[in-house]
């Protein structure tokens, strides 16, 4: 099977799966966020990617796409196609990421970023609904 079928199966069949987005913590003062945003490339406009937290589909992003998500403290996994980063969400603070097109069996990539560009980020894409 060439590449852009099996990128484009392995999207379909992330599509399917239903969101489970984490639950908020019982106490919001303890909470952290964790923050993906999707780049706003022309390459892959037409298609939702699912992003994964510890394993389970947390959301759905287009392009030029972010989603916000408040979190109890402790370790997360972070995940997009067959990336995925671990991350300690701490009380207070916020972590970023980015999904972008790149050229790997996937065809996307996901990167932490540091809270400069993370606000960056979030100034030039749109919260998903």
């Amino acid at each position: 099977m060439n590449r852009l079928r099996r990128i484009l199966v392995a999207l379909a069949l992330a599509a399917c799966a239903p969101l489970q987005p984490p639950a908020a913590p019982e106490d919001p003062a303890t909470a952290g966020r964790l923050v993906v945003v999707r780049s706003d490339a022309l390459f892959d406009w037409g298609v939702r990617i699912a992003v994964r937290l510890n394993g389970e589909a947390a959301a759905r992003l287009r392009a030029g796409e972010h989603r916000e998500f408040r979190l109890a403290p402790g370790l997360y996994r972070v995940g997009v196609a067959d990336r995925e980063i671990a991350v300690a969400v701490e009380t207070g603070r916020t972590a970023y990421f980015l999904i972008r097109p790149e050229d790997s069996p996937s065809g996307f990539d996901l990167e932490r970023l540091d809270p400069r560009r993370g606000a960056e980020w979030i100034a030039r894409t749109r919260p998903a609904p």
